[in-house]
């Protein structure tokens, strides 16, 4: 769908898929981080995205896009956690249901190993500092230095300092 009817005179977007795409990642690692569960992140950045599509023009310029952004996810992931009915629904491991029969019999050990230390890695992010942790999220979401320091508004060379003390932190549960 072409924006250009919605759009703020700030935002470079082409279409809405292209907001999608470049957003994707930041959603996701903003959603997941409150959630703490993989698939419930992926229903709140499609909700998030729908309520973007819809209230796009609203958007004023008066902060940055990633801002607005990043707020509407902040409070539906709250709103999700705060709901009591959800508390015992959060998953501890993503069931593994979807992947095909086949690629379990080609690569079986691959797989697993890659499994076990996706769950590794989740669970020790849950164990670290929020400081740590919301940066090491989104450079695990491929964000670069420079695009952490500005979601987070941070230096960058406190970027380069917790990204650091947050792997050396990660390191020590994997090699327990």
């Amino acid at each position: 769908m072409v924006l250009e009817d919605k759009l703020h005179p700030k935002l470079n977007y082409r279409n809405f898929d292209e907001l999608y795409r470049k957003n994707y990642n930041y959603v996701y690692a903003c959603a997941l981080r409150i959630v703490k569960d993989g698939i419930i992140a992926e229903d709140i950045v499609q909700e998030t995205f729908l309520i973007v599509y819809k209230k796009l023009s609203e958007f004023r310029g008066e902060s940055d896009f990633k801002t607005w952004l990043y707020r509407i996810t902040t409070n539906k992931a709250s709103s999700y956690v705060k709901k009591p009915y959800n508390k015992h629904e959060r998953l501890t491991e993503e069931p593994i249901s979807w992947i095909s029969e086949d690629y379990l019999l080609l690569q079986p050990i691959d797989f697993l190993e890659r499994k076990r230390n996706a769950l590794i890695l989740r669970k020790s992010l849950m164990k670290i500092s929020e400081v740590y942790r919301s940066v090491l999220e989104m450079h695990l979401a491929d964000y670069t230095n420079l695009e952490i320091a500005e979601n987070l508004n941070l230096e960058p060379v406190t970027v380069r300092s917790r990204l650091h003390y947050g792997k050396l932190k990660l390191q020590q549960f994997f090699s327990h």
